[in-house]
């Protein structure tokens, strides 16, 4: 069912301040956020509101407002007049025939004129009766940049709140049993949630459409949506549009691995991911900024890791390394994994894996280093064949103990990571088959501070019971 947002009061930044994430207190719980999300990397305030101030569609929203003048007469229904209608939408540019009786024979200006109320562009005046240039507008033109942020991302708030809800009222025997109202919020969750992947629009539009139609028997949603989309389009595609005129989304063609083109994929701008991460934050989700890769310490890189996939993980790492001396680099991010828990020691081997053979140097001393020296003698080795100048070193091979030092890393590290039916998996696949005692042995030998603990979940998960067995006696022998 179609709502009118309410006409903004006089003074306040924003009409759409209260349809943001923070005034849903079942938000974070519908989406299973957890209270901090993966670090993500901003351009400065400044770069921000520059792209703010570009946005197309509030550059026709400030055009319109300004066009209103000092106040401009308005119906019951905070409507332009016919007459207004007809002028507002050939300063616009927007098509208007000859016929229009009122301003909802031009649907494009009846959108840009309520942006415009909930924006604060527009405010009323004479109790409602007309309205006039809001304060909103000057700060937009002349304000701070901070000013100016708040405002692009209070019009973002009311595009994904009430653009599709409005379009429906505006066709009420079409969307009149169709509820639009903030469904946009989730799509712009997900949106973030996949900043790397994107979200495909077809995605978009199932989205929409199931919780447009949610409260509908199949037969009446279905008999709805076709009545709606054949005229209107698919509601995702109208306001993926909509964001990408806002500067808030881009939208590109993504091509499958076998089957052909997947689709279009769309993506939030580093603009539209910082005015979501505003909203997280008002519902209790943190999400950390990462500093520039040249101020970067090997720790901050190893916790920018955190809930990124592999891509990711690459990228940062790359960039950190462009900005430093290979054997430098090398040092400190050996140093980090050689102190660091198993999960960071991981991350931190992989990105000093990157630097290549002239990281060399420093693998060979952290063949001293008893967390570091496995992965040491795998990377010397990987060196040597793949870079004939660099010979192998002898005491490169690995020995029971390395072995066993790697699989207890790797586990120590899936048990924060996995769900008990996937730990077991991952179980059986680390654990040698056919070595498992002579295995279990060598862990509880070890210096490591994991081990007891790996055998005990070895015991508890691993799918052979037989090997469960053997891990468990050997872990209850550890004093």
């Amino acid at each position: 069912m179609a709502t009118d947002p309410p006409h903004q009061a006089p003074g306040t930044h924003s009409g759409a301040a209260d349809a943001g994430f923070a005034a849903d207190a079942g938000f974070a719980a519908a989406f299973e956020l957890p209270g901090q999300l993966p670090a993500i990397r901003l351009p400065a305030e400044a770069e921000l509101a520059a792209v703010a101030r570009r946005a197309p569609l509030l550059a026709r929203a400030t055009r319109l407002a300004e066009w209103a003048g000092p106040v401009r007469a308005v119906d019951a229904g905070d409507a332009l007049t016919a007459a207004d209608t007809m002028a507002a939408a050939s300063e616009l540019g927007l098509p208007a025939g000859p016929d229009v009786t009122s301003m909802q024979d031009v649907p494009e200006l009846v959108q840009l004129w309520k942006l415009a109320i909930g924006a604060g562009f527009l405010e009323a005046a004479d109790h409602g009766e007309k309205f006039g240039i809001g304060a909103a507008a000057g700060r937009w033109r002349d304000g701070t940049d901070a000013e100016a942020l708040a405002i692009w991302s209070g019009a973002l708030m009311f595009t994904v709140t009430h653009w599709l809800d409005i379009a429906a009222g505006l066709d009420p025997r079409r969307g009149r049993e169709l509820d639009f109202y903030g469904t946009g919020m989730g799509v712009l969750a997900l949106l973030f949630l996949r900043r790397r992947a994107g979200l495909r629009v077809a995605d978009a539009n199932a989205m929409i459409r199931d919780a447009t139609t949610s409260e509908l028997s199949p037969v009446q949603a279905a008999k709805s949506w076709t009545s709606w989309a054949r005229v209107h389009g698919e509601s995702g595609d109208v306001l993926l549009h909509r964001l990408t005129e806002l500067g808030a989304v881009t939208v590109d063609e993504e091509a499958g691995e076998a089957e052909g083109p997947e689709g279009a994929v769309a993506r939030l701008t580093p603009l539209g991911s910082w005015a979501v991460r505003e909203q997280l934050a008002g519902v209790g989700v943190q999400v950390p900024l990462l500093p520039p890769p040249a101020e970067m310490t090997a720790a901050d890189l190893v916790a920018a890791a955190e809930g990124a996939d592999a891509d990711e993980i690459a990228a940062e790492a790359d960039a950190w390394l462009a900005q430093r001396d290979p054997d430098e680099a090398a040092r400190e991010l050996l140093d980090f994994a050689a102190a660091g828990v198993p999960v960071e020691r991981m991350v931190a081997i992989s990105a000093a894996q990157r630097i290549g053979p002239l990281a060399v140097p420093r693998w060979r001393d952290a063949l001293a280093v008893r967390a570091v020296r496995p992965y040491a003698k795998i990377a010397l080795t990987e060196i040597a064949v793949g870079a004939p100048g660099v010979a192998t070193l002898p005491g490169t091979r690995p020995e029971a103990d390395d072995v066993a030092w790697l699989v207890t890393d790797l586990l120590a590290a899936a048990t924060k990571a996995l769900e008990p039916a996937d730990l077991a998996i991952q179980l059986g696949a680390a654990v040698p088959k056919g070595a498992e005692e002579m295995m279990f042995g060598v862990m509880s030998r070890l210096p490591h501070p994991d081990a007891a603990r790996v055998l005990t979940m070895i015991g508890q998960h691993h799918p052979d019971e037989n090997v469960a067995r053997a891990a468990r006696q050997v872990s209850e022998s550890i004093p």
